[in-house]
C-alpha cells in the first residue's frame, strides 16, 4: 500500500513509495519462456494479468495472457516452474497451470495459512522489467540476462534498457525486451515486453539549488551525499537519508534518527521513546478530531490532532529513506519529526503496511488512552482484502504515546 504523503506540515516532505501498488512487470524466467504480470486500472478497481511468452526453435512467440483473480494487495514474487507459474500474495498463493506449449490453462488459489507466511523461495527474489540493474551502480548502462540457447547456436536474451532518447529525460523511458541473436551474434527477431517509465524517481532535485544530494550505496546498504558535481562529501554510513534543506538533514543512524550538518556532524537527535516535558502542556484533540465512526480506511484522527498540534516554529527532522522503490529489496522509509510543540512523530513505512507513533512530552498514559479512545474505537477494522488496523497506547520516558498501525 502507498502510505499518506504528509501535508500538514508546512515543509515539503518527498514520502517514497512504490510506482505501482500491485508490482507491475515483475516477472520469473522458465525453462523455455518467461512470465510477468501487469494491471489494466480500471475506475474503481484494478484488473491483474499474467502474462506468458514462449521462446526457442527459432522464434519467439505472441504473449498469451491469464485474468488471475481480484485481490488487495502486492505480488510478493513470481515462480516459473516447468508446468505452472506460482504467484504469491500476502493472503494467498496463486498457481497458474501451463500446457505443454506454456499457454495458461487456469488459476487456483490456494490461502495461506496465516497472512504474510511466505515461502522461502519469496525472499530475494524480486525482479521486475521496469527495473533497469544498472542504476543500482549509478549507470543507465543496459543489462542483459541469457536465457536459452538452441540447437544450432541461436541466444535468446532479456535486454532491460533505457530508451536512447529519453536517456536526458526525467526519468527515462525503460524497454524490456526479449532478443534472439543469431550464432554470429546478429539480431534475427526481438519482441517488446515493455516500454514505459523507470521505477526509481528522479534523484537529482537538489542541484540547481546546490545542496547535498543523498545516494544508496547498494553494496554496503549504505547511505551517503554528493555535491551536485557528483564529488562524494559525506561516505556512505547511514541506514537511511533524506534531502537537505537549509544545510540540515534527517538521517538514520545505528543510534536512531538524527540531523546533520554538510559535514555529515550530528546536531540533534530524535528519539523513538522518550520526550522532553515542555514548558506548555499538550492539549488534549479537540472534538474536530473525534472517531465518526467512517468506514474510510485507514483513520485520519490521529492526522488531525497532529495538524492541532503543529503549532508555530521551526519543525526539526523529516522523510528519511532506508530503502527506495525499484530496487532488489522491498521499499522502506520512515518520517522523524519533533514539532515546535515537543510532541514527536515517528513514522515507519514499509512496502504494505506502516505505523504512527506521536510520543506526547508530560503526558499520562491514562489521558493517552482517553484520548485515543476519542480518536478511534476499542476494536480493530479489519477491510475486505485483508486490510487491517489497529491503535495503541503506552508510557515513554516523560510523557505517553498514542501508536496507530495499518496494512494489507
Amino acid at each position: 500500500m502507498k502510505c499518506l504523503a504528509w501535508l500538514i506540515l508546512p515543509i515539503a516532505l518527498v514520502i517514497p513509495g512504490v510506482a505501482s501498488a500491485n508490482g507491475d512487470g515483475d516477472f520469473c524466467v522458465g525453462p523455455d519462456y518467461i512470465a510477468y504480470q501487469f494491471a489494466m486500472a480500471g475506475p474503481s478497481d484494478r484488473l491483474q494479468w499474467l502474462y506468458i511468452v514462449g521462446y526457442g526453435a527459432g522464434s519467439i512467440a505472441d504473449p498469451d495472457s491469464i485474468q488471475l483473480p481480484r485481490f488487495h494487495g502486492t505480488v510478493h514474487g513470481l515462480r516459473c516452474r516447468a508446468d505452472a507459474v506460482d504467484v504469491a500474495m500476502w493472503h494467498a498463493m496463486h498457481t497458474v497451470a501451463l500446457d505443454s506449449l506454456r499457454r495458461p490453462l487456469a488459476t487456483r488459489a490456494v490461502p495461506l495459512l496465516r497472512a504474510g507466511d511466505l515461502p522461502p523461495w519469496t525472499r530475494g527474489t524480486h525482479r521486475n522489467l521496469r527495473i533497469l540493474p544498472s542504476l543500482a551502480r549509478g549507470t543507465l548502462a543496459s543489462d542483459r540476462e541469457s536465457l536459452h540457447t538452441g540447437p544450432n547456436g541461436d541466444e535468446y536474451v532479456l535486454e532491460i534498457a533505457a530508451v536512447a532518447d529519453s536517456i536526458r529525460q526525467c526519468p527515462p523511458a525503460i524497454r524490456a525486451r526479449i532478443v534472439q541473436f543469431s550464432r554470429d551474434g546478429r539480431e534475427v527477431h526481438a519482441r517488446v515486453l515493455f516500454r514505459g517509465p523507470r521505477y526509481l524517481p528522479c534523484t537529482r532535485r537538489g542541484r540547481a539549488a546546490g545542496q547535498l544530494i543523498p545516494f544508496l550505496d547498494w553494496q554496503q546498504r549504505r547511505w551517503g551525499y554528493e555535491r551536485p558535481d557528483g564529488v562524494v562529501a559525506i561516505t556512505p554510513r547511514y541506514l537511511g537519508a533524506g534531502e537537505f534543506r537549509d544545510g540540515r538533514a534527517p538521517v538514520e543512524d545505528a543510534d536512531g534518527f538524527a540531523v546533520i550538518d554538510l559535514t555529515g556532524v550530528v546536531t540533534d537527535r530524535i528519539s523513538s521513546d522518550s520526550v522532553s516535558v515542555t514548558a506548555e502542556p499538550v492539549r488534549a484533540p479537540s472534538d474536530r478530531c473525534a472517531w465518526s465512526g467512517s468506514a474510510r480506511f485507514e483513520s485520519t484522527g490521529l492526522e488531525c490532532y497532529l495538524r492541532e498540534l503543529r503549532g508555530s516554529g521551526p519543525v526539526v527532522g523529516g522523510a528519511i529513506t532506508r530503502t527506495p522503490p525499484g530496487g532488489p529489496f522491498k521499499s522502506s522509509s520512515a518520517i522523524a519529526l519533533r514539532l515546535p510543540s515537543g510532541v514527536v512523530l515517528i513514522e515507519q513505512i514499509g512496502y504494505e503496511a506502516f505505523t504512527r507513533r506521536v510520543l506526547l512530552p508530560g503526558v499520562h498514559p491514562t489521558h493517552a488512552v482517553q484520548w485515543r479512545r476519542a480518536l478511534y474505537p476499542d476494536m480493530p477494522k479489519t477491510k475486505e482484502g485483508g486490510c487491517s488496523e489497529s491503535w495503541t497506547t503506552g508510557a515513554v520516558s516523560g510523557g505517553a504515546f498514542i501508536e496507530q498501525a495499518a496494512g494489507c
